[in-house]
């Protein structure tokens, strides 16, 4: 028998047998055959093929190693940080002010969680390439045996480490579940600090609202006897300590209000005697002539601005008429141009209404009925709608224009159709294309693009094709 990591090879099928029950069938077996008895108990067939790579092996094994060694500093890392944050803890409930307590308590509870989920991450990578190094070093070593025809100690040595790795998972079990009993406890102490947080919290906010009732109360007691002196000062015109020192109530408090209700009552009936209203009415007077003159005037421009609107909009329908006739015919012989044939037209939706009239398009393919824009395919809608702009640009030229991802919808064929129609442009208008047709790209004189050497750092690259 010998072992290639979780795989026993054996002479034949009955070792096979005897040997994936004993072992309870947790590893493969393979025979000499090529008969193959997976873990779980089935049972496969055929002629065994063997493609091992020691070299490979050991190559990976290496890396592992490496990687291995990564990790485990990176655990260390983040168990000293835990600890040092459990020891923080434990400084930081020996403060008794309610709010710092309850901020820090959170942020330590978010960093704790997401150093946790990091160091839980960690150590199933660990294991996981633990794993894989202890499979690939048990594979090296059984092919070595199997090269040196070392048969029954191979399988002793499979048995005994089966044996020792299942104690050494018992004891790591039991270590995880004491570690989790701490864990706990740990969380409970820290569940009843939050309680008697919450009581503090509770308290002091109590205590807080019972303040501001207080505050309230004295603010409203303040507004009425501000409100009683100046009622004082003004009505009676004179101060309260005189008031204490000149005047005694020598009548009932009711008899008194009545009488003093009823002298304001007499007073109130006396009427009032506006001796201004003269002064007034001249005031008034000269607003409302003020006022008459600049409502003439506003009219006058209103009228002036109404005659220069409908200048404008004449002006507007004359030139719009005329460029729109221009447009229309470049775009007849434009379309030609790109289609290789057919014809296209641009159509008023309402001539009348020269000021707020829609505009069709309708273009016909070579080979096609008259159809409106909408109902061609996505290519042939780009390419009149390309048409159109060339034959703005021929009506009205322009030096600069930019042209984003115009020509994204066409073929190759086309492509070269619009690269070759731009060339017609050169001279008399600079284009900017944005684009990833390469064919485009072969019209151009001048290439930049973006790339990103470093992460997070771009770069601009550019390719002069003038000279090429």
């Amino acid at each position: 028998t010998k072992e290639l990591g979780t795989t026993l090879v054996v002479d034949n099928i009955d070792t096979m047998n005897k040997l994936g029950k004993k072992l309870e069938y947790k590893y493969r077996v393979v025979t000499l055959d090529g008969d193959i008895l997976y873990t779980g108990g089935a049972m496969s067939g055929g002629k065994a093929k063997s493609d091992n790579s020691i070299i490979n092996s050991k190559i990976e094994l290496a890396n592992l190693e490496k990687k291995n060694i990564s990790i485990k500093k990176e655990c260390d890392a983040l168990n000293k940080d835990i600890s040092e944050r459990e020891k923080n803890i434990q400084i930081f409930f020996l403060f008794n002010h309610f709010q710092i307590l309850e901020d820090k308590l959170f942020k330590f509870k978010s960093k704790n969680t997401e150093d946790q989920e990091v160091l839980n991450s960690n150590m199933r990578e660990l294991n996981s390439l633990n794993d894989k190094l202890a499979n690939i070093e048990e594979e090296i070593k059984g092919t070595n045996n199997l090269l040196n025809n070392d048969t029954s100690k191979e399988l002793d040595k499979v048995l005994n480490e089966y044996l020792n790795t299942s104690n050494e998972y018992n004891e790591y079990q039991n270590k995880l579940s004491e570690y989790k009993n701490k864990k706990n406890d740990l969380q409970a102490e820290v569940e009843e600090l939050e309680l008697e947080n919450r009581k503090a919290n509770s308290e002091y906010n109590k205590k807080l609202n019972e303040n501001k009732e207080l505050e309230i109360s004295i603010g409203k007691l303040d507004v009425k006897l501000d409100n009683l002196l100046n009622k004082l000062s003004e009505e009676y015109n004179i101060t309260y300590e005189k008031a204490i020192r000149d005047n005694s109530l020598d009548m009932d408090i009711d008899t008194a209000r009545n009488k003093v209700n009823k002298l304001k009552k007499d007073i109130k009936d006396l009427g009032e005697v506006n001796v201004g209203s003269i002064d007034e009415y001249k005031r008034f007077n000269e607003r409302y002539t003020y006022l008459t003159g600049q409502k003439s005037d506003l009219e006058n421009a209103i009228n002036d601005l109404l005659e220069v609107i409908n200048d404008l909009d004449e002006t507007m329908k004359e030139r719009f008429s005329e460029t729109f006739e221009k447009v229309n015919n470049e775009f007849e012989n434009v379309f030609r141009s790109l289609f290789k044939g057919g014809h296209a037209k641009l159509i008023l939706t309402d001539p009348s209404n020269i000021l707020e009239t829609g505009i069709d398009i309708t273009a016909c393919p070579p080979g096609k009925s008259l159809k409106n824009i909408n109902s061609l395919s996505g290519g042939e809608n780009t390419l009149t709608a390309i048409a159109l702009l060339f034959s703005i640009l021929n009506v009205k030229t322009v030096p600069f224009v930019i042209l984003d991802e115009v020509e994204a919808a066409l073929d190759e064929n086309n492509v070269d159709t619009f690269g070759t129609y731009l060339q017609k442009y050169k001279g008399n208008t600079q284009f900017v294309i944005i684009t990833h047709k390469k064919k485009t790209m072969e019209y151009a004189n001048t290439l930049y693009g973006i790339t990103m050497q470093e992460s997070g750092v771009s770069k601009i690259v550019s390719v002069k094709l003038e000279n090429i």
